[in-house]
């Protein structure tokens, strides 16, 4: 769970920077699909945190 929570950290920070910047679509996208993928890593390792 540690692992997810600290990729979900990283995503997070790559967003605020990538907005600290004038974004245009293809940035915005990227943002969208990171912060996506972000949400999706951390279900998966609590739901594998919780059937323990």
């Amino acid at each position: 769970m540690a692992k997810a929570l600290a990729l979900a950290v990283g995503h997070a920070t790559r967003m605020a920077t990538l907005c600290e910047r004038r974004c245009d679509i293809t940035q915005i996208k990227q943002m969208v699909t990171c912060c996506l993928d972000a949400v999706a890593h951390v279900e998966v390792a609590i739901a594998c945190w919780i059937a323990i």
